[in-house]
């Protein structure tokens, strides 16, 4: 549209809603602290290789 290349905005066809949100959180998707710290201490081992020969 910018350029001037198109004769109309083709987004104006579009129709789209956004999606209804809820305000509550659903505690089944949510990790507890237990499992976040778990998470955590994994991501710390991430990329992490032995050193051959000591």
């Amino acid at each position: 549209m910018e350029l001037e290349e198109l004769s109309a905005n083709p987004l104006h066809k579009i129709k789209w809603k956004p999606p209804k949100t809820t305000e509550t959180v659903d505690p089944r998707v949510v990790v507890n602290p237990r499992q976040a710290q778990e998470l955590l201490t994994a991501v710390t081992y991430v990329g992490r290789r032995a050193v051959a020969g000591g």
